[in-house]
Order: C-alpha cells, then sequence, then structure tokens
C-alpha cells in the first residue's frame, strides 16, 4: 500500500475537474429550469421530500347528516316534514301532482377498513340497484376511511328507505352497527362540554393497542427529561360503547388544520321556513348543543323547539351563531343559483326591459300596496309582445265570424241566468259522500278487471296438444275489455274501439300477428324471448286500432291479467284503457326518490302476472325515463322472473306505439330523445342506459295507409263559423296567452248564447302549517310577484299551478287539470261539459247578474265527462262526475324586520279545470279533434319547431274538418329535422324490412 500510494498526489487537476464539470452541469440544469418555470422555496422542499407537487393545507373530518338526522327522527317522529326541494311557485306539480310526498332522513352509518385488532367490517347493502347508490368517501388523520350513501326517501318511515350500514364486532364478538351517534354519545367524561361537530373534528379515534406501543417506543427512546411536543390527551369511551377497551379518543392540538365535511348538508333544514321550523331549530340542537340522552338533553318537557334553541343561543359564543349563519348561506347560494339557471335558460324568449334583475323583495320598499295595485300588477304579468300576438289571434277570429266585436250581455230573465246554479244543503253533502264511495269502488273494479283475478287464481290458459300446441280460451264466457261510453259531444273523443282482425290492413295486420304469434307462443310453455317491437305510423294510421285489437286479443284468450297499457301523460292513456307510466309503474316525479318497501310490495304484487306493456306515445318518453321505467319493471318482476335481474324491463314484453316526429320530452335537453345516439362523454349513465334498452327494440312495423284523411285533393269550401259544427271547434295554438283570451271570449259568447251567469272563482290562498291564516297584503303582493316573475323569466311551472280564478258557467267545456283518477280518465286533459254548480252553504244569496264574483268556494261542480270508465252515479246521468276542489303548494319570499327574505309556505286550494275552447299543441297530442282551428303564425319570441307545425296540423282528419286561423310563415316548412331524426327513419325502415323477412320465416314455420 505504501508503494501503491507513494506518489499519489492529495489534489490532481483530473478531480478538481471533474468536480468543477459536475457543479457546472447542476448549475445549468437549474439555469435551464428557471429559464422555463421558476420554482418557489415551497414547492422546491415538497419535490425534495417527495412529496408531490399537490400540498394540501386542511383535513377534513367527515360528519354524516342521515346518521344524526335519522336518529333525531326515530326519537322525534312528529318531526317528520316535507323537507323536499320545491320551487319557489309549484315546480313539483307534474303528472302526478297530487302526490305529496315525505322527505324522511336515512339513517346511515360510517365503515372504516379492517385494522389490526381483528375487527371484521361487514357491508350489507339494502338496495335493489348498487348502481344508483352515492357513495362519498374520505380520510380521517390518515387513521380510517368511512362511506356513506347519500339517499332521500319517500316513505313514511326511515326503515323503509335504501341503507347501507356497517357493522363491527364488539368486545365479546358479536355484530353491531357502526354509528357517529353511538360515538358521540357514549365519549368520555373528558369531552362531556364537546357539541357533536366538535367531537367530531376536534378528536379522532386510534387502536389502544398501536398507541400504546407507539407511547411506549417513544418512551424508551428519550431520556429522563423527556423532549419535544408533549402527547395529546386520550380520553376512553363509557363502558357502554361496544369498543371501549378498543378504541381511544386522542384530542388534536390546538390550532389544527382540520375542518368539518358535511355529507348530506342538504338535509340540514332552512331557517326561514315556517312549515320545516320546529325540524330546523331540532337539528341545530343535535349538532351544536352537547347531549348524551337526545330524547332528554336537547329540550326541556315544557319547551318548544323554537324556544329551546333561543335559550341555548342566548348562552352560545360567536363560533356557535357563525356555523348557523353558515348553514343557511348554503339555502341562500343554492336558491341564488336556481333563479340564475332559470335565468339563462329565458335566453332570448325575454325582452330586457321584462327581464327582472333585483330580487322582488328589494323592490318592495317604495310601493303603496292596495287592491287596486294588486289587480294590475295581476294584470300587467302577460308580455307585451304576447298580448299584442294573442289580440291579433282574436282580431282574425272576430274578422272570420267566431266572435263578435260587441260587448256580450246576457239578456234573459234572473231566473234563466243562475239555472243549474244550486246551494248546497245537507242532502248534497250526503250524496257527494256517497258519490265519493262508488267512485272509490269503481276504481277497485277497474282494477280487478285489468288484472282478472279469478282467472289467476284457477289458472292459466288451457293447452290442448294434437301434433301442434293450440290455445284454448280459459273462459268461454268471459266479457271482453271494457268498452268506455260514448262521447257526450262531437267535440270529445272517444276511446278507439278494437277491430276484427280481417277487418286491419295489411301492416296493422302485421303487427296483430306478431304479438298474437307471440302471446300464443307463451301460453303454449314456449318460453319465446321478450318481444321488443315497435309500431311507428304518422298521425291517423291507425296505431290505436291496433293497440284496442290486441287487447281485444288477450281478452278472448283469458290472459287480459297478462296486458298493461301505458301512457305519458294522461289523456294519451285513457285513450287506450290504460294508466299513466308514472301510476303503472310506481315512478315519483322526484328525480332522486327511492321506493319504498311498502310501494314495492304493492308494485310487485300489481306485477305479478303481467307480462306485456304497450307504451303509447312513446315519443314523449326520454331515455333516462326509460331507463327509470326499465328499472321499476324489473323490481316489479324480481320476484317472479327469473330473467328479471339479467334482461330490461324484467324480461317481460314491450311494445312501444308512437311517432318519433311528435313532440320530444317536453322541458329536457333534446339528446334525451329516444332517437338521439349516445355520446359517453355528454350522457349521463341514465341516459345511456335508456338509449341501449331502445336499441334493443329490432322488431318494427311501420303504419303507412292513412284511416283518418277522408279526402286529400278536395278544396276547402267557405266556412260558417257561426253555425255547427264549425260553431264548436277548438283551437289549437302553441302559445298561452292565446289560449288564454281565446278560451276569456268563448266563455263570454257562450254565456250570451246560452242566456247564463258567468261565476267568478277566486283561489283560496293560506299559509301552510299551524297558522292556517289568508294572506296578507304583503304576502299576496310576494305571491303575484313570483308567479309573474317566472313568467317573464320564460318559465313553464306558473301554468301548471292552480290559477287565481276560474270562471264558471252551467253548460261550458271544461278540461281537468291534474289526474284526478286515471283509473276513471279523470285525467290531466280529459273535457267534459258543466251541468251543475253547487255552491257555499254560507254563499250568500245571488242576485240575477251577467257576472256573479263568489264570496266562498263552491262545495262541487257536476261535469258530465266526455269519457269515463265510472259507473253510472246515483241520482245523476251518465257519465257525469262530481269535481271538487283541489290543493297545491308553492314558496314565497317576503322581507323580514331586518330585511332579509323569509320563505313562506302556500297552499292553495281552486278547482283544476279551465276552460277547453282552445289548448295548446302539446297537450293536444295523440288526440283526434272532430274540427280544430290551427293557430301557427310566428310567435313574438323564439319559433316554432317542426314538432309543433306536424303536431297541430294532424290533428283533424282532413281538409273538411281543419281551418288555419291565421297566415304563417312558408319557411317554416322548408326547415330539416336534426340529423339523428332523419337517421331514425332510415334505421326505421331498415328495421322494418327486415320485420317482414323475419315473419315470413316465422309464417313458414307455423
Amino acid at each position: 500500500m505504501a508503494k501503491g500510494h507513494a506518489y499519489h498526489l492529495e489534489r490532481t487537476e483530473y478531480t478538481d475537474s471533474l468536480r468543477d464539470d459536475q457543479r457546472k452541469l447542476i448549475f445549468r440544469v437549474i439555469q435551464t429550469i428557471n429559464h422555463h418555470q421558476e420554482l418557489s422555496a415551497p414547492m422546491v422542499m415538497s419535490y425534495l421530500m417527495g412529496w408531490g407537487d399537490t400540498y394540501k393545507s386542511h383535513r377534513y373530518a367527515t360528519i354524516f347528516c342521515s346518521s344524526v338526522f335519522g336518529a333525531l327522527l326515530r326519537e322525534f317522529p312528529e318531526l317528520k316534514q316535507r323537507t323536499n326541494s320545491r320551487s319557489q311557485c309549484g315546480q313539483h306539480n307534474h303528472e302526478m301532482d297530487s302526490m305529496d310526498e315525505e322527505h324522511d332522513m336515512v339513517s346511515s352509518s360510517s365503515h372504516r377498513e379492517n385494522d389490526a385488532n381483528g375487527s371484521i367490517a361487514v357491508t350489507e347493502m339494502l338496495s335493489e340497484d348498487t348502481n344508483h347508490l352515492g357513495v362519498a368517501s374520505y380520510n380521517n388523520a390518515g387513521e380510517n376511511e368511512e362511506r356513506v350513501e347519500e339517499s332521500t326517501a319517500a316513505s313514511s318511515t326511515v326503515e323503509d328507505a335504501e341503507q347501507i350500514v356497517t357493522l363491527d364486532t364488539d368486545e365479546t364478538g358479536r355484530l353491531y352497527t357502526k354509528s357517529q351517534v353511538t360515538d358521540y354519545q357514549f365519549r368520555g367524561d373528558g369531552l362531556k362540554a364537546y357539541n357533536l361537530i366538535d367531537f367530531l373534528v376536534n378528536t379522532y379515534e386510534v387502536d389502544i393497542k398501536k398507541d400504546e406501543h407507539k407511547r411506549r417506543g417513544r418512551s424508551e427512546s428519550s431520556s429522563n427529561s423527556q423532549s419535544g411536543r408533549p402527547l395529546n390527551d386520550r380520553v376512553y369511551y363509557h363502558l357502554q360503547h361496544p369498543k371501549h377497551a378498543s378504541l381511544v379518543r386522542i384530542v388534536r392540538t390546538s390550532g389544527h388544520n382540520t375542518l368539518a365535511n358535511f355529507i348530506g348538508f342538504h338535509l340540514i333544514p332552512r331557517s326561514d321556513d315556517g312549515e320545516t321550523h320546529a325540524y330546523y331549530c331540532a337539528c341545530m340542537l343535535v349538532l351544536l348543543k352537547p347531549w348524551r340522552n337526545i330524547h332528554r338533553d336537547l329540550r326541556a318537557e315544557s319547551e318548544t323547539w323554537a324556544e329551546a334553541l333561543e335559550t341555548f343561543l342566548n348562552n352560545a359564543d360567536n363560533q356557535i351563531r357563525k356555523r348557523i349563519e353558515g348553514f343557511q348561506y348554503y339555502h341562500e347560494c343554492a336558491v341564488a343559483a336556481q333563479e340564475n339557471i332559470q335565468k339563462k335558460k329565458a335566453g332570448d324568449a325575454v325582452d330586457e326591459e321584462d327581464y327582472e334583475i333585483e330580487d322582488d323583495v328589494e323592490n318592495e320598499e317604495e310601493e303603496e300596496m292596495t287592491e287596486e295595485g294588486l289587480t294590475a300588477l295581476l294584470a300587467d304579468q302577460t308580455n307585451h309582445r304576447e298580448k299584442v300576438y294573442a289580440h291579433v289571434a282574436l282580431a282574425h277570429a272576430t274578422n272570420a265570424g267566431i266572435f263578435t266585436d260587441e260587448t256580450m250581455t246576457p239578456t234573459a230573465h234572473t231566473s234563466q241566468l243562475l239555472k243549474g246554479v244550486t246551494k248546497a244543503n245537507d242532502t248534497h253533502i250526503r250524496l257527494l259522500r256517497l258519490w265519493k264511495e262508488e267512485m272509490d269502488k269503481a276504481v277497485v273494479r277497474q282494477n280487478e278487471i285489468g288484472s282478472n283475478k279469478d282467472s289467476r287464481e284457477r289458472g292459466h290458459a288451457s293447452i290442448v296438444v294434437n301434433g301442434e300446441a293450440s290455445v284454448q280460451p280459459l273462459f268461454p264466457q268471459t266479457q271482453p275489455t271494457c268498452r268506455l261510453n260514448s262521447s257526450v259531444h262531437d267535440g270529445a273523443e272517444t276511446a278507439m274501439t278494437p277491430l276484427v282482425p280481417s277487418e286491419l290492413n295489411k301492416d296493422q295486420k302485421r303487427a296483430y300477428d306478431i304479438i298474437s304469434w307471440h302471446l300464443r307462443e307463451n301460453l303454449a310453455g314456449k318460453d319465446p324471448p321478450p318481444l321488443r317491437m315497435v309500431i311507428h305510423g304518422e298521425g291517423g294510421t291507425g296505431k290505436s286500432k291496433v293497440i284496442q285489437t290486441v287487447t281485444e286479443l288477450f281478452g278472448e284468450l283469458g290472459a287480459q291479467h297478462m296486458l298493461a297499457k301505458a301512457a305519458y301523460t294522461g289523456v294519451a292513456a285513457s285513450l287506450i284503457n290504460g294508466k299513466t307510466t308514472h301510476v303503472l309503474c310506481a315512478i315519483s316525479p322526484r328525480t332522486t326518490a327511492k321506493i319504498s318497501d311498502a310501494a314495492r310490495k304493492q308494485l310487485q304484487a300489481e306485477w305479478t302476472h303481467r307480462e306485456y306493456l304497450i307504451l303509447d306515445e312513446y315519443s314523449m318518453l326520454g331515455k333516462s325515463f326509460l331507463a327509470k321505467l326499465s328499472k321499476n319493471v324489473s323490481i316489479a318482476k324480481q320476484n317472479t322472473n327469473s330473467r328479471a335481474t339479467q334482461e330490461s324491463f324484467g324480461g317481460i314484453s314491450v311494445i312501444l306505439c308512437g311517432d318519433h316526429h311528435q313532440f320530444p320530452p317536453v322541458a329536457q335537453s333534446k339528446r334525451e330523445a329516444l332517437y338521439w345516439p349516445s355520446n359517453a362523454m355528454g350522457d349521463n349513465i341514465e341516459m345511456q342506459i335508456g338509449r341501449s334498452i331502445f336499441e334493443e327494440f329490432v322488431v318494427v312495423v311501420i303504419l303507412t295507409e292513412q284511416k283518418r284523411v277522408k279526402r286529400r285533393n278536395a278544396g276547402c269550401a267557405p266556412t260558417d263559423f257561426s253555425t255547427y259544427p264549425w260553431n264548436d271547434a277548438s283551437l289549437v295554438t302553441p302559445r298561452h296567452a292565446v289560449r288564454i283570451r281565446w278560451n276569456e271570449q268563448a266563455i263570454l259568447k257562450h254565456c250570451n248564447d246560452r242566456g247564463v251567469s258567468r261565476l267568478i272563482c277566486n283561489a283560496e290562498d293560506k299559509i301552510k302549517g299551524n297558522e292556517q291564516r289568508p294572506l296578507t297584503m304583503e304576502e299576496r303582493y310576494a305571491m303575484a310577484r313570483s308567479m309573474g316573475k317566472n313568467k317573464s323569466n320564460g318559465g313553464s311551472e306558473w301554468h301548471k299551478m292552480l290559477p287565481n280564478a276560474v270562471k264558471l258557467a252551467v253548460g261550458m267545456k271544461v278540461m281537468v287539470t291534474t289526474n284526478l283518477s286515471t283509473d276513471l280518465d279523470l285525467t290531466n286533459g280529459a273535457r267534459g261539459e258543466i251541468t251543475e254548480i253547487v255552491l257555499h252553504p254560507n254563499e250568500p244569496p245571488l242576485k240575477g247578474r251577467s257576472v256573479v264574483h263568489l264570496h266562498y268556494m263552491p262545495l262541487y261542480i257536476l261535469a258530465k265527462m266526455g269519457r269515463t270508465r265510472a259507473t253510472t252515479l246515483p241520482s245523476l246521468d251518465e257519465q257525469v262526475i262530481p269535481i271538487e276542489l283541489s290543493s297545491q303548494t308553492c314558496r314565497i319570499n317576503i322581507r323580514g324586520t331586518k330585511r332579509h327574505k323569509i320563505t313562506k309556505t302556500i297552499k292553495r286550494t281552486q278547482f283544476p279545470m279551465t276552460a277547453a275552447y282552445a289548448f295548446t299543441d302539446y297537450r293536444a297530442q295523440g288526440q283526434t279533434i272532430p274540427h280544430v282551428i290551427v293557430d301557427i303564425a310566428p310567435p313574438p319570441s323564439g319559433k316554432l319547431s317542426l314538432f309543433n307545425l306536424y303536431v297541430a296540423l294532424s290533428r283533424s282528419s282532413g281538409r273538411d274538418s281543419i281551418r288555419l286561423l291565421r297566415d304563417f310563415d312558408d319557411e317554416l316548412f322548408m326547415g330539416t329535422h336534426d340529423a339523428p331524426v332523419i337517421e331514425e327513419d332510415e334505421r326505421l325502415r331498415a328495421t322494418n324490412h327486415s320485420t317482414k323477412n323475419w315473419w315470413r320465416q316465422i309464417n313458414t314455420n307455423i
């Protein structure tokens, strides 16, 4: 070694040069990086320490609101309120607007990963479809992870809702349900003063054995005088806690950076809603007030919830008050965001001068509130351009002789003016009770006819085998399906009656034969694959005739209990003697609502023997809605069909009938239309599922032969609108302003021609809840502004509300505006004629005037419906039905004492009807009107689509029964459909051709 290193230099040029090159390399790299991006010191440190390029300044402790509020509601069930989100004014009214759902919070508990102590965590899912679970995850101080389902239930009990619960084993090995409520309730005495939020945020849970091992190692490695920060306080659970011997709570260091993360924050109610104020106070107390016994510690027995919260806040610190303000701030932001969305939706449909930017509450200070001002406000809610558009329409009607310029006042004798108007007495009240009982019985009978209870109990159709299977009727004496009574006048469309199969044209017969073959194969026990069929055709090609003839076939074979029929709207459903899709498949208008256990059992009982579903007017169904239909039918069939969980619609056969050139799903994105191709980036999962289901319908029959049109090339003779049948014609228009003005003028004409009085029935508005008082003038103004603002912003909810006033006259045509009883054809859009008006018993004597303003709401109105499945009621003529008052709720904002918004819930009571001399094109879809006047003039805002034109002009049976009210824009008919509509036409034609070839092969093998 000495010889080898004798001449070794301490420093060499080579070593120095190498080190200098390395130094320069590092320096150049740094300069290059700085040239492209300057790095801050914290970022450099983060990279050097391997922390990545993201730094989290705070950690989050998850608080599961559903678990806490579920425990609260179990202890105080009287707090359960209707806490579902509702719009400012009637947004919740839809096809099932009579449903008033309760929003019960679901008790969910946390899920922690298995740790070293050998605890067993078992997750139990109580849900019919795990794809619809909303699961949130979090990381709590690196110790554990928790997941919870955020769900809102439409049932009346917490137990009915879908849950995810986490099970663990206690010290004795028994299973128990984990819950943050349990952890808080049995916290140690050192945390006694902590409220629920502070407990979960300022402490965290660790395993006792791990903690002791960590502290033992730290003690052994340190000197006698311990260095570093002191250990945090440890607080053990009470002995009642299932894991008191295994887990301990550690108090975080003061000034920590952990914040609360509320899962289910939307479940916390508003502070300014009078209807749910008691529940709000209870929620604040359970979150912010320390307690051990939730039933005993939150309030005294003599206190109300409001008093208990006020007493608590009097001694609370500023942090508590700030948290309460933060809870309310969420709701204020949600309302502001919703209003902003509604304003954006209005688009070009509203003039700048008609667009209200400032909130109504802020503009009330300088305005004097009087009855005259309120009347003027209500009269000025329609856009000025819409008023002009409607005025011009009425001018054209006057020029054509439909109406007259003169002020029409009935001149009949006083007794004649009030003919058919009666004040109620005990007899009327007794009869009304009797009629309601009879109508309830009729509903039961209708459901028994549809389900064919006797045949279900006694067996299926018999099968006789003589070389090949054939099917014989189960009961030769079985009556065919019930046919409806004829309409009272030509203006009401009757339900379609079946044809003899030999009378069907070629295309209709092919559709009928395919369904007949599939049904007979099913009855013969051959178990064919589910039929996925589309019967497509323009208006008047006889789609409804095919449906009713198929219905007759099921009755002849004793299999009517296997068939269900439905449509999206009540009118379309009644035309085929079916039900609405919402009622038949238990679909709530709430997008987040789940099926309760009770509803699921009822649904499964009703669908036990149903194997075929006919859906009419399928163009109205969106992709998301089709997915919901399939899901609910699958739930209904999961106990009776082995394919229910493997195939769409629970493995039953589905026949779609309609025309996709008619209106697509209303108030939804155009991408919701069934014919619109899927886009994985732009469509949600339900839309993609719905489109995938629609693509399963590969059996297509296109009907091309027109059945309505009588003369295609005949000219139009001069029309006398003062004589029958044109004096009874209805107007179809795309605008509500025209519909309203036309109906008002038609009522005046009717009263003048018949010599009867016009009765004005104002809606009854009251504050909902314990007060049940009439509105103050300020509240009436706020409600009028709310409805007017919705109109001016282009909202569509205002016309779904019960009207401010209903004009009534004996003999006038009326239309029901809500689904009263779909089983009896009293649906949204059903038409009839008033035969008698029974006034309130306290109504003052009426004087023989042409216009009478009623002081009280009438007891009921008798109307002779154009179509009903109800039996003839005692003391009434055929098809005469009593129509009672209906109720709706909406919310308004008024200014409080400190200029804060206060939300009030209003209950409006009114008759669910309107005059039926004119209606919108959307309402007319699916109906054939004997004589119709169509208005397709360019509207004042927006433009008409090809859907508007197609639906409006296809409501009649030919040129002899349709007239245009005024001129139109020729260029409207030069427009083109979206590409997906054309592609769907091509797909249907190709599939129709394939179906013909397939059916020929089937026929050769039969």
